[in-house]
């Protein structure tokens, strides 16, 4: 034996004369580990000092699992070979008594050998020389068995080469831990590529076990993640492709097939079905929340709907939760208002037993009280007050959406501005500054500092922070503006986005305007206002987009060449002139909010597309590094395949030579340099594989990062916009919409005049008028607009 420590030779356990380190015997499978470079020679010694500290002495390799110096598919392998050796040893004897005894002669064994060692190193089949000798009928049965016999191993029996023979089935058991552990592989590239998660591979191995005990039945893991949803078929398929399991691809790819051809029919069906509910015109209306849904009809007079026509949009659009009763629909397809929203079906929201609670520590309803009833004080912060806190819900239990899908409920959260920071838990808001506090109507906190500007707000005075602006001149296009309120002379070209009033001497030119507040001008020119409170003017509104949450007002001069879409009304001195385009005014309906609505969910859209993009690229660059693997793969049997075929060439011209047969050595030359030059070709293409995967895998790692980066934050972006939109929605549901618009001048024929159910262009010039959508009572599903002049209602022309 060898010391493990200097490798000289050694007598027997004991001390090494030459290091003087302790010396035991090493098991066969251990030199084998080292002479296939399994393990090294510190890992054996380590695994053997652990062996011997042990009471319960457990197998060497079992250690090497253990402490990882290997897995255990290595381990299976080296137990292969150290078998295989054992099995050689014993046949040596067998051999030496065949031969002795004139069974067998020495050609015919060396044949035996020769495919014994080539059945084992092709397909790793252990066959002892007896039975290929009676294979081959070198040797009988009878004969075999007496030696067998005599040496103490088990018989041959003439039923179990047969079976070798026939085709070498192995049973059941068998069959299902060599598929368990390529299944193994199989997990192993999965998770590397990042196609399934630990999670999906422990539940897909565990109903393979159970399929097995409980039915006999051998289920791929890939099939059993592809049947659950878990992965796509074209990456199961690559994965199976690189592991060389072709024939496991077949069944699959009917299964997959047979699932197309469904989902292919299953949507052809949902085309017809919708068809047939847009036949009969309901409309279904689904909360953000997903926790309501309600049903408009919106078909011709005379058209009722029946309630077989409730029941196609229900289950067309999948809702199957807290629908309502049968005779509560019926009740409201009788009745006369048939054609209002009905709510149609009711989730259950989710339940927190303590629930989330946001305390104010300033006055947020100061700034949306009118001027005459506000304290008279301005509310303060110093730096460093505690301006807002949180009390995080308890006991949480999920509710379920209309969709039959788990619903939680909804956590307040605390949303920090300009001016404040998030306490280190994120409970709490804290002032940087001292200023103004101040609630926008998304729910963030700001502390807002007052700046006065004694000149025009342009490149001289440079950007600013968020503050209250008091401009004694011209706010010029120099510099975005965000803050809160804002009063200035004039505004010329700007582009503002503000939460409080913005308030202006003379009047706004060219701008873009966003506020949470009001907008008061002398006149609005070639301008975008977007606001959540009233827009005033006291001269006109010319070639401008209004959109209002609140009322439109130009009592005192005429609005011409624009379009305006106020929530709570539009109120003018006139609309239009002879000589000017038509006037388009929508009334009663939260254009703005619509349009804030949708802006959100285009970034959120826009959020969404871009992880999608890089998870593509992910997958693609994913995809590649598997399929060079599988090429490499290849690449590397094939030259396996080629030393086996160069041993096999050696030993032939060996045999020859030892014949003397030189043209059958000249042929065997012939085929080995032939084999010499595929070899070289094989090992360069396998270098350049190596080389181009490296390149792929760098590629594939840094796609994952950007993916998995771009998700945390496009995850905290999605939550922001997502609380944005909800505040927007609950701000525009506290306050009714009037449909009303009054002209206490003249309205010129051609303005479009729009409100929640109907829209008509005038044809007619009115003057002095009150114009109102109302319900025709003869047909509750027909609106129509009305003029109010001269004490008559008339219809809008």
């Amino acid at each position: 034996m060898n010391c493990q420590n200097c490798n000289t030779k050694v007598k027997s356990e004991g001390r090494c004369l030459e290091c003087g380190s302790v010396v035991v015997s090493v098991p066969r499978i251990g030199k084998l580990a080292l002479r296939y470079k399994t393990i090294t020679n510190n890992q054996l010694s380590e695994s053997l000092k652990i062996q011997g500290k042990l009471k319960t002495k457990i197998p060497i390799e079992q250690i090497w699992v253990q402490k990882k110096f290997a897995d255990a598919e290595q381990i299976d392998l080296l137990i292969t070979i150290k078998d295989f050796i054992d099995l050689q040893e014993q046949d040596k004897a067998f051999i030496k008594i065949a031969i002795n005894k004139g069974f067998v002669k020495k050609e015919q064994v060396e044949i035996a050998q020769k495919n014994q060692q080539i059945q084992f190193r092709k397909y790793k089949k252990i066959k002892i020389i007896g039975e290929i000798l009676v294979d081959d009928k070198a040797i009988s049965l009878e004969n075999c068995n007496k030696i067998l016999t005599a040496q103490k191993r088990k018989k041959i029996t003439k039923k179990v080469i047969e079976e070798n023979v026939a085709s070498g089935n192995v049973d059941l058991e068998k069959e299902f831990l060599g598929i368990r552990k390529s299944d193994e592989e199989f997990a192993k590239i999965a998770m590397r590529s990042s196609v399934v998660t630990k999670k999906d591979l422990v539940i897909a191995f565990k109903k393979q076990i159970n399929e097995f005990k409980n039915y006999n039945n051998i289920k791929l893991v890939g099939e059993i993640l592809f049947d659950s949803g878990s992965i796509e078929y074209n990456q199961v398929e690559l994965i199976l492709k690189e592991q060389g399991r072709k024939e496991s691809i077949t069944g699959l790819r009917k299964k997959y097939l047979t699932r197309v051809t469904k989902k292919e029919d299953k949507s052809v069906a949902k085309k017809a079905k919708a068809k047939d509910s847009n036949s009969i015109n309901i409309k279904l209306i689904i909360s953000d929340d997903n926790l309501k849904a309600y049903v408009r009809f919106t078909g011709e007079k005379g058209e009722r709907p029946i309630l077989d026509d409730i029941k196609k949009v229900l289950i067309e659009n999948k809702i199957k939760f807290g629908v309502k009763k049968k005779s509560e629909i019926l009740l409201y397809l009788r009745g006369e208002n048939f054609n209002s929203d009905f709510l149609i079906a009711e989730g259950k929201p989710g339940y927190a037993g303590t629930s989330s609670k946001i305390e104010y520590f300033f006055d947020t309803d100061f700034f949306t009280k009118k001027k005459d009833e506000r304290p008279k004080e301005t509310p303060q912060a110093k730096r460093g007050k505690l301006l807002a806190r949180k009390t995080p819900m308890k006991s949480i239990s999920n509710g379920i959406d209309i969709f039959g899908n788990p619903s939680p409920p909804i956590d307040r959260r605390l949303r920090n501005g300009d001016g404040t920071k998030l306490s280190e838990g994120g409970l709490e808001i804290i002032a940087t500054k001292t200023g103004e506090p101040r609630l926008s109507i998304d729910n963030k906190v700001y502390v807002l500092t007052k700046t006065n500007i004694l000149e025009d707000a342009d490149v001289r005075t440079g950007p600013f922070d968020c503050c209250n602006f008091n401009i004694a001149g011209i706010v010029t296009d120099a510099f975005p503006i965000s803050g809160g309120e804002l009063k200035a002379e004039e505004i010329r070209g700007a582009t503002l986005d503000m939460i409080g009033d913005i308030v202006v001497d003379i009047g706004i030119v060219g701008a873009k305007i966003k506020t949470q507040g009001s907008v008061i001008a002398k006149y609005i020119h070639n301008s975008q206002i977007e606001a959540f409170g009233d827009v005033i003017t006291n001269c006109e509104i010319l070639d401008s987009n209004v959109l209002s949450s609140g009322a439109c007002k130009s009592e005192t001069s005429k609005i011409v060449a624009s379009s305006v879409s106020a929530k709570k009304g539009i109120y003018s001195k006139g609309i239009g002139t002879e000589s000017s385009i038509p006037c388009m005014l929508n009334t009663g309906v939260d254009d703005h909010i619509s349009n804030e609505v949708n802006e959100i969910e285009k970034k959120i859209n826009i959020n969404k597309s871009k992880l999608e993009d890089l998870k593509s690229n992910k997958d693609k660059f994913a995809i590649k590094e598997i399929n060079l693997k599988k090429k490499i793969h290849e690449s590397r049997k094939l030259l396996d395949k080629i030393k086996m075929m160069f041993e096999d060439v050696n030993a032939s011209i060996e045999v020859y030579k030892d014949k003397k047969d030189k043209n059958e050595v000249r042929k065997e030359s012939i085929k080995k340099n032939k084999i010499e030059i595929n070899e070289r070709n094989t090992k360069k293409n396998l270098d350049q594989l190596t080389k181009k995967y490296k390149d792929i895998s760098n590629s594939f790692k840094k796609a994952s990062y950007e993916y998995i980066t771009f998700q945390r934050e496009s995850e905290k972006t999605i939550i922001e916009l997502t609380d944005m939109k909800r505040s927007y929605l609950l701000w525009a549901n506290k306050s009714p919409n009037l449909r009303a618009l009054q002209i206490d001048g003249e309205l010129i024929s051609g303005t479009t005049i729009s409100s929640p159910n109907t829209s008509v262009t005038t044809v007619s010039d009115y003057k002095n008028v009150k114009i109102l959508e109302q319900q025709n009572k003869k047909n509750p599903s027909e609106w129509i607009l009305k003029v109010a002049m001269k004490n008559k209602l008339i219809n809008l022309v």
